[in-house]
C-alpha cells in the first residue's frame, strides 16, 4: 500500500473516533452521511455488537427513528439493541418501555405489546407505572377480543388500590 493511502486511512480512523466520542456534528455528517442516515447506524450496530461506537450509534438511531423520522419499525431494532447490549440498567428499562409503547400505541400490534409489557412488568419500577403497564396489557387483551384475560388483568389493577384516572379507566374498561 502506498504511504499516502496508509496516512489517509489513519486520519479517517482518528476522525471517526473523534466524531463518535466527541459528538462533532460535521465529522459525524462526513462519516455517516446525513444526520438521519439510519442505515449506517444500523450497520455499525450489527457489525460491532456491544462496542461503544455501536451503542452510541444505537442511541442516536433510536432517537432519530422514533422522534424525528417516525420510522417505528427501525426504532424497534435500535431499542432492542439497547435492551440487549447497554450496561446501564436505567437505559435498558427506558428502551423496554419504548418497545412496549411502540407496539401498543404506534403499530397497534397488541399480541407483541402484551409480550413486551409482561417483560417490562418483570423489571423494577414504581407502583404507578405498574398500574399503567397492567392497564395497557388489559387494553391489549380487550382489543384482541380476549375478554377473560383482560378482566383478569383488571382484577390485578383494582387489587392494587389505584387512584384517579387509573381507577376510572379500569372500571370503564370493565363496563
Amino acid at each position: 500500500m502506498s504511504r499516502s493511502l496508509v496516512t489517509l486511512k489513519r486520519a479517517l480512523s482518528v476522525l471517526a473516533a473523534a466524531a463518535l466520542i466527541g459528538g462533532c456534528q460535521w465529522a459525524q455528517t462526513l462519516i455517516f452521511g446525513e444526520p438521519h442516515d439510519l442505515k449506517s447506524r444500523e450497520t455499525l450496530a450489527k457489525t460491532k455488537p456491544g462496542s461503544k461506537e455501536a451503542l452510541t450509534a444505537a442511541r442516536e438511531g433510536a432517537h432519530i427513528a422514533f422522534l424525528e423520522v417516525k420510522d417505528y419499525r427501525r426504532a424497534l431494532f435500535f431499542y432492542k439493541y439497547l435492551v440487549l447490549y447497554s450496561d446501564d440498567e436505567a437505559e435498558r428499562l427506558e428502551a423496554q418501555k419504548h418497545l412496549a409503547e411502540i407496539y401498543f400505541e404506534r403499530l397497534t400490534d397488541y399480541d407483541q405489546a402484551v409480550i413486551e409489557y409482561n417483560r417490562l412488568l418483570q423489571l423494577p419500577h414504581d407502583p404507578k407505572e405498574n398500574a399503567h403497564f397492567r392497564m395497557n396489557v388489559a387494553k391489549s387483551y380487550f382489543y384482541l377480543n380476549k375478554f377473560a384475560q383482560a378482566d383478569a388483568e383488571l382484577d390485578i389493577v383494582v387489587r392494587g388500590n389505584p387512584t384517579g384516572q387509573v381507577f376510572f379507566d379500569a372500571n370503564l374498561l370493565r363496563a
